[in-house]
């Protein structure tokens, strides 16, 4: 398990350290058990408060030992990626026909800090199976346990990682764990053969598309001649996640299969509503626990506990973005989305943008579209080189049964499917009825996300435009439906476009971008740093012109129309400057605050001073109160030198750090505060760290 952010932290904490006791009060919201000694009543008081986890052990452990305790059990911050920490490994499975025994590739899983990725390979490093060799052809992963432990009951679950997992933990003469190739293949007879004659438990993932299976296993077993009172079935657990003994959840939780539940699974006879079968086919689910047990299962496919919905937050460490321009934060890898614009804005050329970038990544892609084949191919002698077309499919779908549509994703091995457009391929009768587009839309959605596949679904904005989404077209519905929504508009400058996001969870963003002069979609970043540069570069000009110094207020009128904000200006002037590529007076090792600050074209004069530097001063009249210098402009404002002292206490620390100094330039005498460089670089070094630690 990744841990990088406090809620991470906190929600694997709490979900760990609650015993199996459903009436012990680590359940009811408060203290739960301290990991540094044995603590029979629960003492260990975990907050969340921002960004931070507090702990607290009440019987006496200090801080040092709880982190310590939490450490060894891998319930505290993980290092970052690429550090020391977690590093992406790629295990290869060995695979066999189950027919011959004859070794045909691997399948091999990579696990990452954001998922998992799983694909075949062939010996020679090819991807895919061998030509005519389909999953369902290979033999169970394991299966050669059994001649060994011929008394063994089978364990048969749907992935290899998991079996192999899970038989670390079995006694191999009383269990044998034997691993599927996911819930999207059923293992062919030759496979299921071996398992004819003994006694078999069926262990699914706790979702639908697993319980599906399942099922179909059982019903294939029983075909081949397995007698149904060998076969079991556990429903509602994610085993590879149970805290307690494995073979107490397996002997406690696998229920027995009734014949006339496999004629139901199978087809043969109609389901019913008996004690035995609901009336959607779950097989003897067992009834919801009046108690709060924390591994109670799922009371169907598609409810989650809350502690199961905790145990799915841990496992979901981070959002996979998929860069579009090479920018994150538009796409998400798994999630749907809606790409809106008017027509001829440039939507087809933005999503080749990204499906370019993911061929090369290696991901798949379903694109259907509207258009016909001979503008695809004008397209695809300018993209030549840009994508790695045996990642990409091309539907020409236009005219096509939306139904035929949205089978050939479901059989689809695409990690990315682009529907383009909805008007004109799923074809709504009426885009203003909500309940229409719920309709058509809600299926596809489903869909891609039960195969964990990105979906992208183009559409068109309205003519009178509209913010927050509102400009696109057709009713809200289609913009409630998906995940993220991406809205296309053109931006003032002919070649350039903006594109906005409004999505669930992520923080919006918005990307302007250009097309260059090469014919490539280049991202400039926001509109706001754009709209800098383009300022920076007015200002820039009056400067040269001018040839001579000129202040902030100068700067500003000479710009003419349109008018920049005094904030705008001060920042386009303090970048250029930094830049090296105005000149400020004073310089920028010296505060500025309180003064007339002057600007001129050129590169900025190196300081003759690298000791220290002058924050601020009062001229001293030789009265009592001292008067603060002309121009001084503070904010907030600072009327004495005791306000300074205490603006400087707050950002440097006790005034002893300073020195004082009565300035010789002036006949009245000037004491200037001088602060240490070492100081400043600290500070600067302590407000990059909060900020890192904020993740800004």
């Amino acid at each position: 398990m990744v841990l990088h952010d406090a809620n991470d932290v906190y929600t694997q904490i709490i979900a760990s350290l609650q015993c199996g006791t459903p009436r012990c009060p680590c359940h009811r919201g408060g203290n739960v058990h301290c990991p540094s000694h044995e603590d029979a009543n629960p003492s260990l008081s975990v907050k969340l408060e921002g960004d931070k986890v507090l702990l607290c052990c009440h019987a006496g452990c200090s801080q040092e030992q709880v982190i310590a305790a939490l450490k060894e059990r891998g319930l505290w911050y993980s290092p970052k990626p690429g550090s020391n920490g977690f590093k992406p490994q790629a295990k290869r499975y060995l695979v066999r026909l189950a027919a011959t025994g004859e070794a045909v590739g691997y399948q091999v899983r990579l696990d990452t800090a954001t998922g998992k990725r799983i694909w075949w390979e062939q010996a020679a490093g090819v991807k895919g199976l061998p030509e005519g060799v389909s999953p369902e052809d290979l033999a169970l992963w394991g299966v050669e346990r059994l001649d060994k432990h011929p008394g063994a009951t089978v364990i048969l679950l749907e992935g290899i990682a998991k079996a192999e997992a899970i038989q670390e933990q079995l006694d191999p003469e009383e269990f044998v764990a034997l691993g599927g190739y996911g819930a999207s293949t059923l293992p062919g007879e030759a496979s299921l053969r071996p398992l004819v004659g003994r006694s078999v438990i069926v262990v699914p993932d706790a979702d639908e598309s697993g319980l599906r299976w399942a099922q179909q296993v059982l019903v294939r077993l029983w075909q081949l001649g397995a007698n149904p009172e060998q076969l079991k079935i556990v429903l509602g657990y994610d085993i590879a996640d149970f805290k307690r003994s494995l073979p107490e959840l397996i002997r406690r939780k696998a229920k027995p299969v009734s014949v006339e539940q496999l004629e139901s699974w199978g087809g043969l006879k109609p389901t019913t509503n008996n004690i035995d079968v609901s009336v959607v086919g779950f097989p003897d689910i067992e009834p919801k626990p009046t108690t709060n047990n924390y591994s109670r299962p799922l009371v169907g496919s598609w409810l989650l506990s809350g502690p199961q919905l905790l145990e799915a937050a841990k496992e979901q460490s981070s959002i996979e973005y998929l860069p579009l321009l090479g920018e994150e934060g538009f796409v998400v890898r798994g999630w749907s989305h809606l790409l809106a614009g008017y027509p001829r804005v440039g939507k087809t050329e933005l999503l080749l943008g990204l499906v370019a970038e993911r061929t090369q990544a290696g991901d798949k892609i379903l694109y259907l579209t509207e258009e016909p084949q001979s503008i695809w191919a004008v397209r695809a002698a300018r993209l030549r080189d840009k994508l790695d077309w045996s990642n990409f499919t091309l539907g020409l779908a236009l005219g096509v049964d939306p139904a035929q549509l949205l089978e050939a994703v479901k059989t689809s091995d695409a990690d990315l499917v682009i529907v383009d457009s909805i008007r004109n391929l799923l074809r709504p009768r009426d885009e203003t009825d909500n309940s229409e587009l719920a309709r058509l839309i809600n299926p596809w959605i489903v869909a891609c996300r039960e195969a964990g596949r990105t979906l992208i679904l183009v559409h068109h904005t309205r003519k009178g435009g509209g913010d927050h989404g509102e400009g696109i077209a057709g009713g809200h519905a289609l913009l409630g439906a998906v995940d993220i929504a991406l809205e296309l508009t053109y931006d003032k400058v002919e070649s350039r476009r903006v594109l906005t996001s409004y999505a669930r969870v992520i923080p919006g963003r918005q990307l302007a971008y250009e097309l260059s002069p090469e014919g490539d979609l280049r991202a400039l970043g926001s509109p706001a740093a754009v709209e800098l540069r383009q300022l920076q570069a007015r200002i820039q000009e009056v400067l040269d012109e001018a040839g001579d110094w000129l202040t902030t207020r100068e700067v500003r009128a000479a710009l003419g129309e349109p008018q920049p904000s005094d904030e705008q200006v001060r920042q386009a002037l303090l970048g250029l400057a930094r830049a090296g590529q105005i000149e400020r007076d004073p310089d920028l090792s010296t505060e500025a605050r309180g003064k007339v600050v002057r600007w001129r074209s050129g590169q900025v004069p190196t300081t003759n001073n690298k000791n220290t530097y002058v924050v601020g001063s009062w001229k001293c009249s030789g009265s009592s109160q001292s008067e603060p210098a002309e121009q001084l402009e503070w904010d907030p404002p600072l009327d004495d030198p005791e306000q300074f002292e205490a603006y400087l206490d707050g950002i440097f620390g006790p005034s002893s750090r300073r020195q004082t100094s009565q300035s010789p330039e002036t006949s009245q005498g000037q004491t200037c505060y001088v602060i240490d460089p070492d100081e400043i670089r600290q500070k600067v070094d302590e407000i990059e760290e909060e900020l890192r630690r904020l993740g800004l």
